[in-house]
């Protein structure tokens, strides 16, 4: 599997300003999660098909403050799917609260490093914390199909050029989600 199909995969979303991959639907619908419904999708925070270290985490944050962001913000976001936003885009779109996020947890090298790295989600719909997931945190890339190319192409594409040293990859959270076993079996430098 190519990067292309993921990104295909919500340039389709962010073409049409949808709130709910497609793909995803059936499986919201039939969920418990407790996503907030005007919050744009962030299945990567940087630029998948040009970043060459890749952070995975299970899904965004959702803060209390958040809300539903505003519609600058929603476009950057849907621009980001389409790989086409960097951090000219982000710092005229983001809110202050935004960007004072932004710096807090990437620091000052986000300006000189948004098309290096990418954060990749196994789960693109935001969430204060695991809890709010419902039944979709018992196995994420089995109930959402989203989550399942995405954990494919991990593993199919950047794993094994993650062995190769053509980029690099740092599970960050729920590695077991990501498809990572034991630790030990599954770290290689």
């Amino acid at each position: 599997m190519k990067i292309q199909e993921i990104i295909n995969t919500w340039q389709d979303a962010a073409k049409s300003n949808l709130f709910i991959n497609p793909l995803d639907e059936h499986a919201l619908s039939q969920s418990t999660a407790r996503f907030p419904r005007r919050r744009v999708p962030e299945p990567w925070f940087g630029n998948p098909s040009m970043a060459r270290i890749f952070v995975l985490t299970l899904n965004p944050g959702h803060g209390m403050d958040d809300g539903d962001h505003g519609e600058k913000t929603h476009e950057f976001f849907w621009s980001m799917m389409s790989c086409k936003a960097d951090y000219a885009d982000y710092s005229s779109s983001i809110s202050q609260d935004g960007l004072n996020w932004g710096k807090r947890h990437y620091g000052r090298f986000l300006e000189h490093s948004m098309s290096k790295i990418c954060n990749l989600r196994l789960v693109a719909y935001p969430s204060p914390d695991k809890a709010a997931m419902g039944n979709i945190s018992a196995d994420p890339a089995r109930i959402l199909p989203t989550a399942k190319l995405m954990r494919d192409f991990v593993h199919s594409s950047l794993v094994p050029a993650a062995r190769k040293g053509r980029c690099l990859l740092l599970v960050m959270r729920s590695p077991r989600d990501w498809g990572f076993g034991n630790p030990e079996t599954d770290s290689w430098d």
